[in-house]
C-alpha cells in the first residue's frame, strides 16, 4: 500500500485552493483599480470642463456684442461641444456642460464686477 496517490490529491487540492486564492485578490485589485482609474480620469475630465468652459465663455462675450443672455449661452455650449474631446462630451451630460458655463460665467461676472464694487464701497466712505 502506497501513499503516493493521496499525497498527489493534497497537493492538487492545495495548488487548486491557492489559484482560487491568487483570482479572487486579483479580481479585487482589479475592482479597485478600476475605480481609482474611473475617479481619477472624471476628475482630470472635469479640470478639463472647467478650463473650456471659461475659454467659451470668454469666446462667446468676446465676439458676440450684442446677442441676448440665451443666444451667448447656446453658443458657448456650441463651442465647447465642439472643442471638448470627444470622451468627454459622451460622458458628461447637457446639465453638466450647462453648469460648467454658468459657472464660467459666474465667476467671469465676479472678476468683472469685483473692481466696481471696490469703486463703489469707496465712494461710500
Amino acid at each position: 500500500m502506497t501513499i503516493q496517490p493521496y499525497i498527489d490529491t493534497i497537493v492538487q487540492a492545495l495548488v487548486g485552493l491557492l489559484a482560487a486564492a491568487v483570482l479572487a485578490w486579483v479580481a479585487t485589485v482589479r475592482k479597485r483599480l478600476d475605480a481609482w482609474l474611473e475617479a481619477r480620469t472624471t476628475e482630470q475630465q472635469r479640470a478639463v470642463l472647467h478650463k473650456m468652459a471659461a475659454e467659451a465663455v470668454s469666446y462667446v462675450e468676446a465676439t458676440a456684442a450684442s446677442q441676448g443672455a440665451r443666444n451667448k449661452l447656446e453658443e458657448a455650449m456650441r463651442y465647447l461641444q465642439a472643442n471638448l474631446p470627444v470622451p468627454i462630451v459622451a460622458s458628461l451630460k447637457d446639465k453638466e456642460l450647462r453648469a460648467a458655463v454658468e459657472k464660467a460665467l459666474y465667476e467671469l461676472k465676479a472678476v468683472a464686477i469685483g473692481p466696481a464694487a471696490a469703486e463703489v464701497r469707496r465712494g461710500q466712505q
